[in-house]
C-alpha cells in the first residue's frame, strides 16, 4: 500500500512540477519578484488543499528540474586538441 501511495505522489509531483515548468514558466525560473507560484497557489490551495502551498509547488518544480537529463553537448562541437 504505502509504495502505491509513493509512486502517485512522485507521478503528481512530476506532472504537476512538468506543467508549471512548461506551460506557466515556459522552461525558465521564475524572475526575483514574480508572483508566479504564490498566484498559482492561492487558485490551487482553495480548491485542492495545503498540498499545493506555494511551498509544495516550487518542490515539484525542483523536483522535475532535479531529474530531467543535462543537455548534451552538440557533437559539432569538442575540445579536441587533436583536431583543427
Amino acid at each position: 500500500m504505502a509504495q502505491a501511495v509513493n509512486s502517485a505522489l512522485v507521478a503528481l509531483y512530476w506532472q504537476v512540477g512538468t506543467r508549471i515548468r512548461t506551460d506557466v514558466l515556459h522552461n525558465r525560473r521564475a524572475g526575483y519578484g514574480e508572483k508566479i507560484l504564490p498566484t498559482l497557489s492561492a487558485k490551487l490551495v482553495p480548491e485542492y488543499g495545503q498540498g499545493f502551498s506555494e511551498r509544495n509547488l516550487a518542490r515539484m518544480v525542483r523536483f522535475v528540474e532535479c531529474l530531467l537529463p543535462a543537455p548534451r553537448p552538440s557533437p559539432c562541437f569538442h575540445d579536441d586538441p587533436h583536431e583543427p
